[in-house]
C-alpha cells in the first residue's frame, strides 16, 4: 500500500474517514437477530488482555452472576468460575473445506489484482478460514448453552475469540462492552468498533472514535481499571527500592522506557547524552516483548558503556513500583507515558520510532515530546535545574490529562456501566 503505484489501481473515490463504522455496520445488518436479551442471563467475560486485577474484579462483577471465558479448563480464574471456550468446539471441517474451496475460485479471479492477486494475504486469509469458522461454531454453542446479559472483552483487536464473542453477541441482539487495552496508535487495533459499546480513556479517544463515524451515545469515557491502583495501591518503599536496585540517593533517577522498532542510533545518543550529566543515573526498562524474546542486548552494552546505565532484564518487576519511586520518566510512544504523567512524574517522550506513519497521542505534550536526542536532553536538563521549567510543564501536563484522563475510580464507573446496560 506504500507503493506509489498501489492507488493506480482503484477508480473509486477515498473513502471518509466517517465511512469506516458506518460500512463495517452495514455489513452486520442482515445477520442481525430479533432476539429480547436476556437480562437474566449471566455476564460474559473473557480475561485475555482485560488487564483489571483480581480484587477489582470481584468487587464489580458479582460471583453468581458472572464467568470468565479462556482457552484453560481450570475452573476458577481471577476469584469467577471459568469456562473454557474449547469444551463447546463442534466439528466444522465440512464448512471449513466449502469455504476454503470459495475462497480460493475467488481469489483466482483477481491474480493481477495489487491486495486480492497478493500470494501472502491469500495463504493467511484462507489458513485463518478454519479457525475463525471453529471459533464462530464455539461461541454460538456457548451461547445456546449458557443464558448470557452481556459481554465484556478487553480488546477486539485479537481476531478469533474476543472479536467471535462480540460479532455473534451482536447477530443475538446481546450488548458487549470492549475496554480500551492501551493508548491508541495503530487503527487497526481499534477499528472498526466491533463491540456495541466502546468504554474508552478521555475525550481524545471520544474525538477519535466519532471522527471515524462512530456514534457519541455507544462511546463512554469511563478511564481503566488497571490505572486505579497508580492512586490508590501500595507501592515499593524509597528505601528499599534503593536497595533492590542499588540506586545512588543522592542522585536523580530517570526510568528509560524502550519499545520495539525505534531508531537504536538516536536511542544510544539518547543515552549517551543524559549520561553526560553527572545528576542522574538510568534505569533502562525493556519493553516486556523485548524481554519475552529476549532481544535487550543493545540495552545491555550501553549499561556496560556508562557506569550510571542499569537495565532491567526482568519481566517480573513491577512497573508501578518504579514509576512511584523514581524522578522522572523518559518513554517512547506508549502508554507507559500516561501511567508515568498519572503517577505526577516529570515525563519526557522521545519519538524514534520506526514507522510508516506518524502519531498524535502525545503532541500535547508539546516541546516535551522530541523526535531530535539533543533538544530533548537539554529539555530533561532544563527541568531539574529550572524552577520556572518545573512549573510550565505542570501547567503542560495538567492540560494534557483533561483531555486524556481523568478517572481516579475507573472500576466504580465501569460497574455503573454495566448497570446501566442490563437496565436499558
Amino acid at each position: 500500500m506504500e507503493d506509489e503505484s498501489f492507488n493506480k489501481y482503484f477508480n473509486d473515490p477515498v473513502l471518509n474517514s466517517q465511512d469506516i463504522q458506518n460500512s463495517f455496520e452495514e455489513l452486520l445488518i442482515p445477520l442481525r437477530t430479533l432476539m429480547i436479551p436476556n437480562k437474566k442471563g449471566k455476564i460474559l467475560i473473557n480475561s485475555t488482555h482485560l488487564r483489571i486485577r483480581q480484587d477489582t474484579i470481584q468487587k464489580i462483577f458479582p460471583e453468581n452472576n458472572a464467568f470468565l471465558i479462556t482457552n484453560s479448563p481450570i475452573t476458577n480464574h481471577l476469584g469467577l468460575k471459568n469456562q473454557c471456550i474449547k469444551d463447546y468446539k463442534s466439528d466444522t471441517k465440512e464448512i471449513s473445506a466449502k469455504l476454503v474451496l470459495q475462497a480460493t475460485k475467488i481469489f483466482s479471479k483477481y491474480t493481477n489484482h495489487p491486495v486480492f492477486g497478493n500470494s501472502s494475504l491469500r495463504k493467511i486469509f484462507i489458513e485463518q478460514i478454519p479457525l475463525i469458522v471453529d471459533s464462530i461454531g464455539s461461541v454460538f454453542n456457548l451461547y445456546e448453552k449458557i443464558p448470557i446479559s452481556s459481554v465484556i472483552v478487553g480488546t477486539t483487536e485479537e481476531p478469533l475469540l474476543n472479536r467471535t464473542l462480540v460479532i455473534v453477541a451482536s447477530m443475538m441482539n446481546i450488548p458487549s462492552l470492549c475496554l480500551q487495552h492501551g493508548i491508541i496508535m495503530g487503527e487497526e487495533a481499534f477499528m472498526p468498533a466491533f463491540a456495541s459499546l466502546i468504554a474508552v480513556y478521555g475525550e481524545y479517544e471520544k474525538r477519535w472514535y466519532m471522527e471515524r463515524g462512530l456514534s457519541a451515545e455507544k462511546i463512554h469515557i469511563i478511564g481503566h481499571p488497571r490505572y486505579d491502583s497508580i492512586f490508590t495501591g501500595k507501592h515499593l518503599p524509597k528505601q528499599v527500592f534503593f536497595r533492590k536496585f542499588k540506586i545512588n540517593p543522592r542522585k536523580l533517577t530517570l526510568l528509560m522506557a524502550t519499545g520495539p522498532h525505534i531508531d537504536s542510533d538516536k536511542f544510544r545518543k539518547l543515552i549517551e547524552l543524559i549520561s553526560n550529566n553527572p545528576l542522574f543515573e538510568i534505569l533502562i526498562k525493556p519493553h516486556p516483548l523485548e524481554i519475552q524474546e529476549k532481544k535487550f542486548n543493545c540495552y545491555l552494552k550501553l549499561q556496560s558503556q556508562y557506569k550510571s546505565v542499569q537495565v532491567i532484564t526482568s519481566n517480573r518487576t513491577n512497573v508501578y513500583d518504579l514509576l512511584f519511586n523514581v524522578d522522572g520518566l523518559v518513554a517512547s510512544l506508549s502508554t507507559l507515558a500516561l501511567e508515568g504523567l498519572l503517577f505526577d512524574k516529570p515525563v519526557f517522550v522521545y519519538d524514534f520510532l520506526i514507522s510508516n506513519r506518524s502519531y498524535d497521542y502525545y503532541n500535547d505534550l508539546k516541546k516535551y515530546k522530541e523526535k531530535d536526542p539533543y533538544s530533548l536532553v537539554y529539555t530533561i536538563n532544563h527541568y531539574y535545574s529550572s524552577l520556572d521549567e518545573r512549573n510550565h510543564f505542570e501547567e503542560v501536563k495538567n492540560q494534557f490529562l483533561i483531555d486524556r484522563y481523568r478517572i481516579k475510580n475507573s472500576g466504580e464507573h465501569l460497574l455503573s456501566l454495566i448497570n446501566q446496560i442490563h437496565e436499558e
